[in-house]
């Protein structure tokens, strides 16, 4: 079986929650690169079959300082309080719970996060100046990620 890594960015139109959204953007003109925007979370299990791991890109409101990035696996249970529910519906913990319980989880899942304030998640807003600033080191980080499981997949299986 082919080992498939995808890249899901969630967002919307409104200010800094577009984020994730723009980073897929960057990426889904790269090769073997398969990066896909999501508005609701609960639309990632669709892209979750046949997928050995998933990257995952959110905007998240954890009090830190805007444009902060963090690097979750699941199952952390931190995962649940950075990522709840939000304007893509339920949160990206209650989707990794709905989706290993319907067998469909990927065996890895990674969650960037990068940190907005709410009062710039508006309609009409754009991107914040720290936000904007740190796409370039969050796609560092998730080419990083999408490399290390890329490399992973490809080892013998006694290897991994």
């Amino acid at each position: 079986m082919a080992m498939h890594i995808r890249v899901l960015g969630f967002g919307s139109t409104h200010g800094d929650d577009i984020a994730g959204w723009q980073l897929v953007e960057r990426l889904k003109h790269l090769p073997n690169v398969h990066a896909v925007a999501v508005r609701q979370t609960v639309d990632a299990l669709d892209y979750f079959e046949n997928c050995s791991t998933a990257i995952l890109i959110d905007a998240c409101t954890g009090g830190g300082i805007p444009g902060t990035l963090s690097r979750l696996v699941w199952p952390d249970p931190s995962i649940c309080s950075r990522h709840a529910r939000s304007t893509h519906g339920l949160g990206i913990g209650e989707v990794l719970q709905l989706a290993a319980s319907l067998h469909v989880l990927p065996a890895s899942v990674v969650i960037h996060g990068i940190e907005v304030d709410p009062r710039t998640c508006r309609p009409g807003q754009p991107m914040s100046a720290p936000v904007l600033e740190a796409i370039d080191q969050l796609q560092r980080h998730v080419l990083h990620e999408h490399d290390r499981a890329t490399s992973q997949a490809n080892l013998p299986l006694g290897n991994q």
